[in-house]
């Protein structure tokens, strides 16, 4: 009930509103600051900076997407048919006698084989002759190569009985060398841990005695394990163990390990992959490196370390060099 003064007492008295109460209005003649000033006995706040984007994340490297390797028309291990051996003399009919009479020594020392065995020998070390010591023409190791990487079949032949040759050769365990080729892959594609290699040609390599120097640039150093030693049919006069030369039969797989610099010059570190299977590249192809391939790659590095490079030139072989970019699994076309 209001008072006599007309103010309600507290028992009367309305709840409160629920919204909030507004801001009392300024005194007359009182003037309201502008946004430009500060309010009264206050400072002005500090002025609000432009919020600076966030930077974009770095781009993820893309995966290695690599297609079927290059065909390999041969394995290692392959044994020339008589067919095979037959167009070989063929296409070898000017070279045969000479690089026969070669190859005959050779055969001198290997009383076991004797008849047909002995007539296959004689084919396939002649192959395996004409390509260590012919430097030109149709038949030079550099035009193999050209034919096998293009798939030409008019030296095919010729490919199978060196690599049939090969197979009669000793093996070779170790550290071998080839110097490399400036370039990092295949048209600029990716050279890195866990691509898989195969070249359809021979790959002639140089092992190294232990301590012996390693000649510079860019190289490749390869862990073998069937590789062939072809110092039999070199005939390097005084030819050491330090200049010995390994030669991988057509269709060798390698894979890569690691890729790094030393002495401003790119090395890239493979192993040598025995052929188990048709799913080798699925079961091969990655980044993870398994326990075969840190195995090699320890190997390889203990090795590297009790070989420096040697000052001053290169130094290789005529057939220990050129890169192996051919030999990658081309990426595939989108």
């Amino acid at each position: 009930m209001p008072t006599a003064s007309g103010t309600p007492t507290a028992s009367d008295a309305p709840p409160p509103p629920s919204d909030p109460v507004p801001p009392a209005r300024p005194a007359p003649g009182t003037r309201r600051p502008t946004p430009a000033e500060p309010p009264a006995g206050g400072e002005a706040p500090a002025k609000a900076e432009p919020a600076t984007p966030a930077a974009p994340p770095a781009p993820s490297r893309p995966p290695v997407r690599l297609g079927p390797l290059l065909p390999a028309p041969f394995r290692p291990g392959h044994s020339s048919t008589q067919a095979e051996r037959e167009a070989f003399r063929a296409l070898a009919e000017g070279e045969w006698d000479r690089h026969g009479t070669a190859v005959a020594r050779l055969l001198s020392r290997m009383p076991v084989l004797r008849g047909q065995e002995q007539e296959a020998a004689r084919a396939d070390l002649i192959a395996l002759h004409i390509y260590l010591h012919t430097t030109e023409g149709p038949l030079s190791p550099e035009e193999l190569t050209r034919a096998l990487h293009e798939g030409e079949e008019r030296l095919l032949p010729y490919a199978a009985c060196v690599a049939s040759g090969l197979r009669r050769m000793p093996s070779y365990r170790g550290i071998a060398l080839r110097g490399a080729g400036e370039t990092d892959g295949p048209d600029g594609g990716v050279m890195e841990p866990g691509v898989l290699l195969r070249d359809p040609a021979p790959v002639p390599v140089l092992p190294l005695g232990t301590g012996a120097q390693r000649p510079g640039g860019a190289q490749y150093a390869v862990w073998s394990v069937t590789g062939r030693r072809v110092r039999q049919l070199t005939d390097r006069t005084g030819a050491g163990k330090a200049r010995d030369e390994v030669v991988f039969p057509p269709g060798t797989l390698l894979r890569v390990l690691d890729v790094r610099e030393e002495g401003g010059a790119p090395l890239t570190l493979l192993r040598e992959v025995p052929h188990t299977g048709p799913d080798i590249q699925a079961r091969h192809v990655g980044a993870e490196l398994d326990a075969d391939d840190r195995a090699a790659l320890d190997r390889l590095e203990e090795a590297l370390r009790a070989r420096p490079v040697a000052p001053g030139g290169s130094g290789w072989p005529r057939l220990c060099t050129g890169s192996l970019e051919r030999a990658v699994g081309r990426p595939p076309s989108d």
